[in-house]
C-alpha cells in the first residue's frame, strides 16, 4: 500500500486487498524467519547476566529505557503504516500472509524480549559499588531509575491509546494513522542517535562493561544490519522503518568494540598484577630459605 495515504473508503463494492500480500523471494523469507529467532535468542544472554550477577552495575538506566522505547516506537511505526495488511488477513490464508508480517514479528519480538530487562534493571539495582557514595546520591539514582521505568510504561499506554484513538475516530486506514507512523519513524531516528551516548559515557568512566552482555551486542549488531537490509530490500519498507534499525546497529558495533578494548585491557592489567605478585612471593620464599 502507499506510504503517504491509506486506502480510500468506498461504498461501490468489495475492496480487494490482494496487493497487500505480494509474492516474496524464498531467500528473504528464510532471512526474515532466521532474524525472528536470532532476535529472541540475542536478548537471553542479557537477562541471564542480570539474574546471575544480581546487579545492574555498568548499565546506564537512560540507555536501557531509551533502547526499549526505541523498539516500541519502531513497532508503532510499522503497525501504523501497515494497518491495511492486518485487515487484509481476513481475505487470505494465514500462511500466505506470514512473509508480509515478518517485519512486524521481528519488531515485536525485539520489544517484547527486551522489555524484562527494564524491570530486572530496577530489581537488581546496584548497591555494592555505591557503598562509598552518600546515601542521598544512592536514593537519587534509585528514584531516577524508578521514575524512568514508570514513565516508560505510561508512554507505551499513551502511544497505544493514540493509535487506537485515531483509528476509531478516522479509520485505521486513514491518512491520520499514516501520519502517526511517519512521526514515529522520525522519533525513532532521533532516539537511535542519542540512546547509546549514555552507555558510551558510563562504559568509558568505569572502563568496564559491567553487567552489559557482550554476547547480546555481538549477536545484535550484525543482526541489526541484516534486519535493516531485510526491511529495505526484502520487504520494501519505508525508510523511516529501517534507517533507525541500521543506525542502532552501527552504534551497537561501536559499543561492542569499545567494551572489547576495555575487557582485553583489564585482562592484561590483571595478569601483569598477578605476575608481579608471584615474583614477589617467589623472591620472599627464596630469601627465607637463605
Amino acid at each position: 500500500m502507499k506510504f503517504t495515504e491509506g486506502y480510500e473508503y468506498s461504498f461501490n463494492g468489495f475492496v480487494d486487498y490482494s496487493s497487500c500480500f505480494p509474492s516474496k523471494e524464498v531467500l528473504w523469507i528464510i532471512v526474515g524467519a532466521a532474524l525472528f529467532f536470532g532476535i529472541f535468542i540475542s536478548v537471553i544472554p542479557q537477562i541471564i547476566k542480570l539474574i546471575s550477577k544480581r546487579t545492574n552495575y555498568g548499565l546506564n538506566p537512560f540507555f536501557v529505557c531509551m533502547t526499549n522505547f526505541g523498539h516500541f516506537v519502531v513497532l508503532t511505526n510499522i503497525i501504523s503504516l501497515h494497518t491495511t495488511d492486518f485487515i487484509a488477513i481476513l481475505q487470505v490464508p494465514f500462511y500466505k500472509a506470514i512473509p508480509t508480517y515478518l517485519t512486524f514479528m521481528n519488531a515485536f519480538i525485539l520489544w517484547f524480549a527486551y522489555h524484562p530487562v527494564i524491570y530486572l534493571n530496577l530489581l537488581f539495582f546496584d548497591k555494592a559499588h555505591r557503598k562509598t557514595e552518600e546515601p542521598s546520591k544512592t536514593r537519587k539514582a534509585r528514584f531516577i531509575l524508578c521514575s524512568l521505568t514508570i514513565i516508560l510504561d505510561i508512554i507505551f499506554v499513551t502511544m497505544i491509546s493514540i493509535l487506537f484513538g485515531l483509528g476509531f475516530a478516522y479509520g485505521f486506514q486513514s491518512s491520520q494513522v499514516q501520519y502517526l507512523g511517519h512521526v514515529c519513524g522520525f522519533v525513532a531516528m532521533f532516539v537511535c542517535i542519542f540512546q547509546y551516548f549514555p552507555q558510551f559515557i558510563t562504559t568509558c568512566i568505569l572502563r568496564d562493561h559491567g553487567s552489559l552482555s557482550l554476547v547480546m551486542l555481538g549477536i545484535q549488531f550484525p543482526g541489526g544490519f541484516l534486519n535493516a537490509f531485510f526491511m529495505c530490500f526484502g520487504q520494501k519498507e519505508h525508510w523511516t522503518s529501517w534507517l533507525s534499525t541500521m543506525a542502532a546497529a552501527a552504534q551497537q558495533m561501536l559499543l561492542f568494540i569499545l567494551c572489547l578494548i576495555f575487557k582485553v585491557r583489564n585482562k592484561i592489567k590483571r595478569s601483569s598484577v598477578q605476575t608481579g605478585e608471584s615474583i614477589i612471593t617467589e623472591r620472599g620464599e627464596y630469601e627465607a630459605i637463605k
